[in-house]
This record gives C-alpha cells, structure tokens and sequence, in this order.
C-alpha cells in the first residue's frame, strides 16, 4: 500500500491515542462517563462553582465504591469527564469538552429537570439512552429530597445499564399497586422484595399527625395517601435498592435467592419474574466486563467546558488519487498550518471514507471528538495520509448523511462545519447515490455548513455534482485545476471556514429552517399537508423521482384556495449527472406573500401518465429568528441498528418529544420507512400495548419488518391533534416514605396530584427528525412473526381478566387466539403453562383495544396467565394474577387434584348461577359484565388495609393482629357453599379495589 504522510515530513514524532466517543465500557468494567451541567442552570457564586463540582466527584467516588460491590466487583467507574458551564469562571483551565457534550452525557444536569429520571425505553435487559438530574441534586454531598445520592445513582443507573425495572408499585397505579396481600391472602404488604420481613406501619401522609391509615370518605384519596413507613432501627434487610433504596440498610439488589416472584411490579412483568442480578448478569454490559480485577483504584475526574462555536468535521478521501499528484500534495500543508493556526480551541474530529475496514459503511473514524490544541498530532497525522492505490469508486453522498448522523449524535447546540477533502471519482453509477434532496435536507436540519475542496479528475471537466451541495448549506468549494491558483483557491475556502467556526452566529443564521413532513408518495396517496407554523416566512417541498416533471404535474392550495400550479419551481438532475436515464431533485418554493396569514399549503402530484409515481415528498418551513423557538425536541431509539431476522427478533421504534425535557400533550407520532422508492409508513402507539411499555408517557412504539432485506431510513413525526390525551410523566410524591419519588406509570396521579409537568404546542404542530443511521436488515425470508406479551390487569371481585389485544410484528392484524390458564402455583404456569388448565376463553380484538373475560367462582388462591398465539406462533408468558383465596390443600389422590386444575366433587367452589366464564370486549367503560374499564375508579373493590377486620398491615414493630375468626381455616379439607358466601364477604368487607 503506498501511503503518504504529510506528518512525517514534518518530523513530527505522533503517538496516536484512542480518543473515547461518548459511553465506554473496558474489559475490566469500568466505565468513562460523562456527566453535563446544563448551560442554562443558575451561575452560583465562585465558592459554590467549587463545592458543587466537588459535591459530583465525592458523590460519584461513593456511586463507584458501592457500584463495584453490589454488582459483585463486576463494575466500577473508572472516569467521569465533567462538563461545567462556561459562565462558571472558577474552574480555570479547563479544556473544551471532547469525550462528550451536555445534549449526549450519561448523565444531564439543569434547572429544567424537575426530578431524577432514567430514559431506557426497552422491556427488559438492554441499555437505554441517560440519566436526567435536577440542578439541586448536588448540592449536598450525602443526601438530598432522594434519598441517599450513591443509592439514587445506583438506582437511576440499574435503569439506565441494565434495563432492570422498580420492584416497588406505584400509588394510583391499579398495574403495579403499591399495596398487595401476601401468599397466605392474610397480611397487607408493601409491593417489593427484600430478603428479611420488612417492620413498619402504614400511615396517612396527608394527616398533620400522621396517623394510621382510616377509611375516608374517599376511598381513592385514603388510599393514594397511606404509605408504609419502615422502622429504620428495627429493620436489618440489605435488599432490595430497586425497592426501599432510602432505607439505611437496603445496600443490595435481589438476587435468584431473595427475589420475590410473587409481586406485582414491573420488574416481575417485564423481565419476566427475573431478578435484579440475574438481568444484570445476561446484559451486553456484563459480557463485556469480561476481566474484572480483583481490586479497583479512585475515580478520575477531568472538569472541561462546552465550546460555544461550531464543531469541526474534516472528512477525507482515502480513495485512488485520480487527479494531479503534485496538486494533491498540496492540501495536506494547508489543512496542517491551517489546524495549527487557526483551530486550537476548536473541538474538532476526523473520518476518512471509504471504510476498509467494513464494507456495509462508508465511513471510519480516525480521530474521535477532543479539542484540537492539545491534540494537534493527531490531527496532522489524520490529515497528511495520501493514498495512491485506494479503492477507484466510493459514495460521498453515504459518507457525507454517516458524517451527519456521527455529528447530530454529538447533539451539539451551536452546529457543525465539515470540511470536505475529495481526491477522485464517485460510484459508477450516479443514481445509485443517495438523493441529493435527501442529503441537503439533512445537512440543513443539523445546522451543518459544508466546506469542499476537490481535486479535478484528470481527462475530465469540472464535475458540479459537489459544488451546488457545498452551495446550498452556504459553504465554500474550491476545483484544484492547476498549480499556478492552487494556493490562492485553497486559502479561500479556508479563511471562508474559519470564519464560520469562529462565529456561532454565523451558523444560528442558517437555522431557521425546520423539515415538518415526511410522507410516502404514490398514485394512490399522491400529496402531503404542510401545517404552517405561525412565524413561517416561506415553505419549499422537495421531491425526488426517475421521472422528468414539469411545473403542470405538482398541484398545489393554500388554505383550501382553487388548486395552482403558479408556484416557485425547480429541477435538477441529480448530483449533476447527465441528462437521460437519471433521477430528478425538484423543489417547490412558497413565497412570504403567499403564504402570510396562511395556515397549510397541500401539495400533490399528478401521476398521470407516469410510469413511477412512488417515491418521498418533503415538507420544509423558514422561520422569523425573530420569534422564540418552541424548543421541541424529538429522540429516536430503536432497539438494533443491524437486525437479523433469522433470529425472530423484529426491529422496536421508540421515539419521544420534549420541550425542555417536559412531554407534550395531545400529540400523534409515525414513521416513515424508506430504502430507495420504497416506503412503509407506521403509526406509533403510545397505549401500553408491548413494544410500548407504559402508556401516555410520552414515549410512542412500534414493531418494524420490511418485506425484503436492505438499508433502511427511519423519519418520525410528531404532530398535535386537536384532541387530546393526558400524558403522565414527573409526578412528585409525597417526601415522608418516598419510594423514588417519580411516578413514571399510568395517568391516575396526574388527576390525583395535580402535578403533571407538561408542555402544549399549537394545534396542527408538525416536526419531523431522522433517525441518524440507516438500519440493515438481513434473512427476512427466515423471519416468522411472534405476537407481543400481553400485560395483565385483575379485578377478583368482579373475576376480571383485562388487557390490551397484543400487537403482532409486520402486520396490522389482531392475534388469532388466545390461551387464558390457571394454576395454583405461579411457579406452575411458568414451568408448565401448556399443562395448566384453561381458565377463561376471549375473542381477539384489534390491537391495542381493551378486552375482558371472567373466570368462574374459586376459593383457593389461582394463578391465571396468558399467552396469545397468530398463525400458530405463541407469545411468551403474560405477567401472573392472582386471586387472593386461602392456600390451595397439598395434592392427594383423593381430595385435591393435580395443580393446575380445579377441585371436583364436594372441594367445587360453585360458580356463579352456573354460568360459563363471560368474555367482554372493546373499550372499557364500567364495571358491569357487558364492559369492564380496568382503569376506572370502582369503590367497591379499592383495596384498604386497615378496615375491621382486615388482618394487620405488613409486619409490624407490634404483635400482628390474629385473622378474622370468619376467615376459612387454611386446613379445611372440604368447602361448604356457606363458608364461600363469607370468605367473599369479608373480602369484599377488606378490599376496595384490587388488580
């Protein structure tokens, strides 16, 4: 390989140093992190700067240490890169800010954020996205409103790794109650698990003094204000922090031998009655950590700043130098003496395409995000590498939209500037680039400014397929021709990049562009509805197609107005190709005197005559910077960015839109598909129906799996809906007994508490964001659709079965059946579901809809689960119900039949008028048998632990109290219909509402 370094000639001596990109795990365990203090938090005094930044590093030393004990000297940290704001002028020296920035940290500062919040959007087992962190939450150095800072840490940071879930319930939450009974249906409990019984008493948090809970007038209130308070002298259990983490004890999370498989909470639903340790054990994290050792040293800390001038991107051409040698060794010296001189306090990174190194990407990292100045070898060495025999052909177009995706992942808030450095020829075939529509837009939505230096062919004409990009993001070009005007070309386009580096403002003037709509074309559905925001100062669409159009084939009206074809029209050959075989960029221009006053404009298109009329419209707006940004801002996780089908496993889309961290209310979200002319569009559901996990949280899912094998782009839209929907996120409970004071579950607290933090945007909103790398699929012929896991909620009062009709991967359609089971073990239905006797049947309805089923009359404590099956593929397990009854006898072969069936002869509960179970469906409304709202308050069946004669609440520092004498005897080897009519009296007598 003939390779040329520019470096050398220097005589430089480079070391070249692996730069961190972000998040880092090492095969020892220990992580680099990066924790943000969000610029827009308060500047405290010099003194304060201090003790706050030391308040993080003692506070994270302590998360370390305890860390790599409770995860069995697996995980430690080894490194926090902490990013202070840039007012805060008493920590001197700090570099600029290289491993990460605030947007990307693991873990997010500001005044913005109201209460501690972990983002993993998965079901159970992977990581997620980061931790979210209120300014105050440093303040101290031991404890704060949280609890103890390591615990809290260590509890957000479970969530965040190792996808583990609360093992707590949820006040208000009928899903995952705070309340239940125990086995023996005789003890009220605190949902959870700990590995010693837990002494306290229940109390009314609302009550000055701080009683007993009593019965109230509202059963609902009494109930969301009763809070079991552990004795923190008595109690000695060291689990679980995924329960009680507050309490002085609790130091550990469950592990097989502590966790409590019986309680409703989401770590048991959504994990699949897996333990705490068991599902850090089988993380990506823990097959990485493969050589701990046997001891770890302190945290390193390196305090830096967030620039406030753009990033510099420099992108190199590793192809085969196809133009002038003598030419081409003229641009290294410059970049160098460009990079010494002018960059030092830039942040800057380097790539180079094509990548040989994996031939599925263009793009290879060189140099990882760092500051410039101190890094200044590394960045000569990248950039004075020539290669002579590089591959011919490579694709800019796909080096360029990684290059952004790789930048937008930064987050960086003031833009990015690349600089372009091309030595030879594209792919054969032009048209099998991206379209140039698609990479404009791209680069224009992240506030990226395209700088381009090219080198001619030789035997060739200038080529305008770059000049007219680097044009359209305002950037500089220089075409290398010939040595005379070399220098003087390159020093243009150089001066021209420093001063867009040096200005943040330079860059905020090009921002005033925001892409609204993204939606498949075709003969079919043939047009896209621009909603103009209120500040709208002119619109364009742009189009992409292999077909030649005119002005007459797009039809467009403006606020219902007679269609028109009087419109700002334009079209390209694509990258400057040829006329004749070639795709076509269009684009669209509404003008401010159009569409002033104006509240949408519909563009069409008329397929007429046309071979191919499939394809993507795009809706863009130009706003007035004069006018304040709503600031939303819209994350896209999926679950893989490489999904192999043969392994069942289809692709999860989860997207979330924020103003300043808040969710917004009342908005609707899908996604856009696309690989070449061909699109799916999916609706995204924010239901609680799998892959969503809650609903109305704000975060909205969906299942993805195309028809055939490919690189897919992935664009998600949000919009407002003039109706809308309550999204519960960011409930504040009450600071006596907190659990971790945030409810992230169903919207009953909203109503209850009245302190939701949520943000409203105007009716008609729209914004759309790409995700920042394409998805490869591959053996989709191998790919057999499994139906989603379908979430349990139980009225024993009533016998009601309830849950969301599960959706089924890569179709709309219902599920084709379900098989609703019981057991009197839970552990029975979990080893042996297919062996449990059938306790219900129901009819599938659409996904997402609410259905119902009753099971019959029963005295002894049942387990029923679920599994739903389509085209003969089964579901994995639901959770697991219970109904409360007295202990199930042990089998014998003359009274009690085999687990998982019901008794026969005189031990037959009887069942109700000797009716068969009732199935219900639709959309629940009451509590009646025709239709059942499994989340609608009914006061007959809300539970309450203190009412007489209802057994003492969880283990208390005082002697519990005996059960009822009315209560069956848990001995009783036969059942009378009269014991029944009293079991079910008391019961009713105990519980309010239960599920």
């Amino acid at each position: 390989m003939a390779i040329f370094r520019f470096s050398q000639i220097l005589g430089v001596v480079l070391t070249f140093v692996a730069v961190n990109e972000g998040f880092r795990l090492s095969r020892q365990g220990g992580y680099d992190l990066v924790l943000g203090v969000n610029t827009a938090a308060p500047v405290p005094p010099e003194n304060d700067q201090r003790r706050y930044v030391q308040n993080i590093k003692t506070s994270m030393q302590a998360f370390s240490n305890n860390l790599w004990r409770a995860t069995k000297r697996r995980f430690h940290i080894n490194s926090v890169e902490l990013i202070v704001p840039e007012t805060w002028t008493a920590i001197p020296g700090a570099e600029l800010a290289g491993m990460g920035s605030i947007d990307t940290a693991d873990f997010r500062v500001s005044d913005t954020v109201l209460y501690p919040y972990a983002k993993n959007t998965y079901l159970c087992g992977l990581p997620g996205d980061y931790v979210e962190l209120p300014f105050t939450f440093f303040q101290n150095t031991n404890a704060n409103e949280f609890g103890p800072i390591w615990k809290t840490l260590m509890v957000l940071f479970a969530r965040y790794r190792y996808g583990v879930w609360e093992e707590h319930g949820f006040i208000g939450d009928e899903l995952f109650p705070y309340f239940s009974l125990n086995e023996d249906s005789t003890t009220w409990e605190a949902t959870g698990c700990n590995n010693e019984p837990l002494v306290g008493k229940f109390i009314n948090v609302t009550d000055p003094d701080q009683k007993d809970c009593e019965m109230a007038a509202s059963p609902n209130s009494e109930m969301n204000a009763c809070r079991f308070i552990p004795d923190s002298v008595v109690n000695k259990a060291t689990t679980s922090l995924m329960h009680f983490h507050f309490m002085n004890s609790v130091v550990d999370f469950c592990d097989e031998n502590t966790h409590n498989k019986m309680a409703d909470n989401k770590q048991n639903a959504f994990c699949n009655q897996k333990s705490i340790m068991q599902v850090i054990r089988e993380s990506p994290d823990y097959a990485t950590a493969s050589n701990p050792p046997t001891q770890v040293g302190p945290v390193t800390f390196k305090t830096v700043k967030q620039s406030a001038n753009p990033l510099l991107y420099i992108l190199l051409d590793r192809g085969q130098i196809q133009g002038s040698y003598q030419l081409a060794n003229m641009i290294p010296p410059a970049l160098a003496q460009f990079l010494v001189n002018n960059f030092a306090n830039v942040v800057g990174a380097v790539g180079s395409f094509p990548n040989p190194d994996n031939p599925a990407v263009q793009l290879k990292q060189e140099v990882g995000w760092s500051q410039i100045g101190p890094n200044v070898d590394q960045f000569l060495q990248a950039v004075g590498e020539l290669r002579i025999d590089g591959p011919l052909r490579r694709d800019f177009t796909q080096a360029i939209m990684e290059t952004a995706g790789f930048i937008k992942s930064r987050g960086h808030a003031q833009g990015a500037v690349i600089l372009l450095v091309k030595y030879g020829a594209d792919l054969d075939n032009i048209n099998a680039t991206i379209p140039e529509n698609d990479v404009v837009l791209a680069l224009n939505d992240q506030k990226i400014i395209l700088h381009s230096i090219e080198l001619q062919i030789t035997g060739s004409p200038p080529a305008s397929n770059l000049a007219r990009l680097t044009e359209e993001t305002t950037g500089g070009f220089a075409m290398l021709t010939n040595i005379g005007d070399a220098n003087f070309v390159l020093n243009n386009v150089l001066n021209f990049l420093a001063r867009t580096l040096n200005s943040a403002d330079y860059i905020s003037d090009q921002a005033t562009r925001r892409t609204v709509v993204k939606q498949a074309i075709s003969s079919s559905s043939p047009g896209i509805q621009l909603v103009l925001p209120p500040d709208s100062l002119h619109a364009e669409v742009f189009y992409s197609s292999f077909e030649r159009l005119n002005a007459t084939n797009f039809i467009s009206q403006i606020d219902g107005a007679p269609p028109t074809t009087s419109v700002s029209f334009r079209r390209t050959v694509d990258w400057g190709a040829g006329e004749g075989n070639s795709r076509y960029s269009y684009r669209l221009r509404f003008s401010d005197a159009q569409i002033a006053g104006r509240s949408s404009v519909i563009v069409s298109l008329n397929c007429t005559g046309l071979q191919n009329c499939d394809g993507a419209m795009v809706g863009r707006v130009a706003l007035d910077k004069a006018v304040p940004d709503l600031g939303v801002k819209i994350e896209i996780t999926t679950s893989a960015n490489t999904v192999d089908l043969s392994r069942l496993a289809p692709l999860m889309i989860y997207a979330k839109a924020t103003i300043d961290g808040a969710p917004i209310e009342g908005m609707y979200a899908d996604a856009l598909i696309t690989n070449g002319a061909t699109s799916y569009e999916l609706v995204l559901n924010d239901d609680g129906s799998i892959p969503d996990i809650l609903s109305e949280d704000g975060i909205f899912s969906g299942y993805f799996v195309p028809t055939a094998d490919g690189d897919y782009r992935i664009t998600v839209r949000f919009m407002k809906r003039t109706t809308t929907r309550k999204v519960a996120t960011f409930i504040k409970e009450s600071s006596l007994g907190r659990l971790l004071p945030i409810d992230q579950g169903p919207g009953a607290g909203c109503e209850i508490t009245n302190n939701c933090t949520l943000k409203d945007v105007y009716n008609g909103f729209m914004q759309v964001e790409e995700y920042s790398t394409p998805i490869k699929f591959s053996n989709r012929n191998q790919y057999t659709a499994i139906p989603g896991k379908a979430i349990l909620l139980y009225n024993f009062i009533t016998r009601t079965l309830s849950w969301r009709s599960p959706r089924v991967p890569s179709t709309t359609s219902p599920v084709t059946s379900y098989e609703i089971r019981q057991a009197f073990s839970r552990l029975e239905l979990l080893n042996n579901f297919d062996g449990c006797e059938i306790a219900a049947t129901a009819v599938p309805v659409a996904p997402g809809e609410w259905q119902s089923t009753q099971h019959n009359i029963t005295l002894y404590s049942t387990y029923y689960a679920i599994k739903s099956t389509y085209n003969g593929v089964k579901s994995e397990i639901s959770n697991i119900r219970r109904f409360p009854g007295i202990p199930a006898p042990e089998p014998t072969d003359s009274t009690v039949p085999p687990t998982g069936s019901t008794p026969t002869g005189p031990t037959t509960p009887p069942t109700s008028a000797g009716t068969a179970p009732t199935t219900t469906t639709g959309n629940p409304g009451s509590t009646t048998t025709t239709t059942i709202d499994p989340t609608a308050p009914t006061v007959s069946t809300t539970p309450n632990p203190n009412t007489t004669p209802a057994p003492s609440p969880q283990t208390s520092p005082t002697a519990p109290t005996s059960p009822p004498t009315t209560s069956p005897p848990n001995s009783s080897p036969t059942v009378q219909s009269s014991v029944i009519v009293s079991l079910i009296g008391i019961v009713v007598t105990i519980f309010i509402k239960f599920y």
